[in-house]
């Protein structure tokens, strides 16, 4: 036990695949938020399709509206799309149940590949990187006819299986805070989103390897002067992240906080890194246009050209939209980082929450053995990592403002916390001391034992919320 106690990823690893399967067994099948859309575009993806089709039409999945629409989507065989309406009931309505005999229904659904039908979807701003390894596996699935069904879950399995290599590479090659990263990692919400059909298991991954390996180049003893190598592979980390998701482009600002000493010279530091910010601006423009655009449905069209001259004409409309969001909705972000599950409508008890946020800061502002406490940032590199949190925080913010996700009270709306996980170790980061050592086990263990008590509550959680 002691030896796995110096192993923080080794032991993440056994904890994470225990709850993970949990987790992706004991979910109904496209009950994560926006899983059917998810697993839709991975199809549409997977069969060459990289935008959405557009349908002018009065019905919107066989229903008749009685109103001319432009819809986005893609023809996909019916026992697909029939798989992904099967238990849409339970969208956020909390009191409506489903059965094992549900899940052997949808697990019986035959491919039809022979008998597509238009579906209106939308899963906003991702592109293929962003579901590349389930792409080339439901591409080999299709050869095969598995029904959707079983499509979803072996899907599920490879986001957990992804998940949990990218996040046991990323605690073990940062050389402090190994236990910061292993209590993020294994936030019930990250191990809900890891265990479903979505972007977040890449996204949280390549976010959390890329701030390690920051710190790595920043504390390296046995590398006095940083290799060519290593801020490419630093810098096409960032970038894949952009691409995977837009809204975190300025995390590969934390590029700047590695000093100038570890370079041969400032041209080497910063040459590569406005080469690789310029990639990346060139390619947030070009896919905005083209996700707005050719891709959007009519409706999010007509939204944009409304807001965006309201907002050039009065920025000041989005401060108070923010500041009037982040007061009425903080208690909601904060569960939705910690455990939302379902489609946002399932929360685990307030006590789990505030124990899971209390694990957190102790994991940030206590030195144990396995980080060494001449390993940390400086007040200037704090501040920094506090002020690029703000800074997303704010850009996740207004991007839902500029697509017009506003209530009737003035409150952007569309946002949940998990949002802000990929960005969490930079918040938590700049908390980080030299002071507050621990040689001892014993609150490692304890704190342990209570992440698995709350994962067991939300287990119980999700049990409940779905069948009982």
């Amino acid at each position: 036990m002691e030896k796995l106690l110096e192993k923080p990823e080794k032991l993440f690893l056994i904890i994470c695949l225990f709850w993970g399967l949990i987790f992706m067994i004991i979910n109904p099948p496209f009950q994560a938020s926006d899983e059917n859309s998810h697993f839709w575009k991975i199809y549409s993806f997977s069969q060459g399709t990289l935008f959405f089709k557009k349908l002018t039409t009065d019905k919107i999945n066989g229903i008749e509206r009685n109103q001319i629409y432009t819809i986005a989507g893609d023809y996909l065989p019916f026992g697909v799309v029939q798989a992904g309406w099967k238990n849409i009931r339970l969208k956020t309505r909390p009191f409506e149940k489903t059965n094992l005999q549900e899940t052997k229904e949808i697990l019986n659904y035959s491919l039809e590949k022979e008998n597509c039908v238009f579906n209106a979807y939308t899963v906003p701003s991702y592109t293929l990187i962003s579901y590349l390894p389930q792409i080339i596996i439901l591409k080999l699935m299709t050869f095969f006819n598995i029904n959707p069904g079983i499509m979803l879950y072996i899907l599920r399995l490879c986001s957990i299986f992804l998940y949990s290599g990218l996040i046991y590479y990323a605690i073990k090659i940062t050389p402090t805070q190994k236990w910061l990263f292993f209590g993020l990692s294994l936030l019930p919400m990250s191990l809900y989103q890891a265990s479903a059909v979505n972007t977040d298991s890449i996204v949280i991954g390549l976010a959390f390897i890329a701030v390690a390996y920051t710190l790595n180049l920043i504390f390296d003893e046995q590398n006095n002067k940083i290799k060519l190598k290593q801020i490419n592979i630093l810098l096409i980390l960032y970038t894949l992240l952009c691409v995977c998701k837009f809204a975190y482009l300025p995390l590969i600002f934390t590029y700047l906080l590695i000093p100038d000493k570890k370079f041969e010279n400032k041209k080497q530091k910063y040459y590569p890194f406005f080469i690789f910010l310029f990639f990346n601006m060139i390619f947030l423009v070009g896919f905005l246009f083209i996700n707005s655009y050719l891709s959007a449905n009519l409706s999010e069209i007509k939204a944009n050209a409304y807001v965006i001259p309201l907002f050039l004409k009065n920025p000041l409309i989005l401060v108070k939209a923010i500041l009037k969001t982040t007061y009425n909705h903080f208690d909601r972000y904060i569960n939705g980082f910690v455990a939302l599950f379902g489609w946002q409508d399932t929360r685990i008890p307030a006590w789990a929450v505030n124990l899971e946020l209390l694990i957190l800061l102790i994991f940030s502002i206590f030195n144990f053995k396995e980080d060494n406490s001449t390993k940390t940032l400086d007040i200037i590199q704090k501040t920094f990592c506090f002020g690029n949190f703000i800074v997303i925080y704010l850009l996740i913010l207004t991007v839902f403002f500029l697509h017009f996700y506003i209530d009737y009270f003035g409150n952007i709306i569309g946002i949940s916390g998990r949002y802000f996980i990929p960005i969490a170790p930079l918040l938590f980061l700049s908390m980080q001391n030299n002071i507050l050592k621990l040689q001892t086990n014993t609150l490692k263990i304890c704190c342990i034992i209570l992440i698995n008590i709350i994962l067991l509550v939300s287990f119980i959680r999700i049990v409940y919320r779905f069948y009982i």
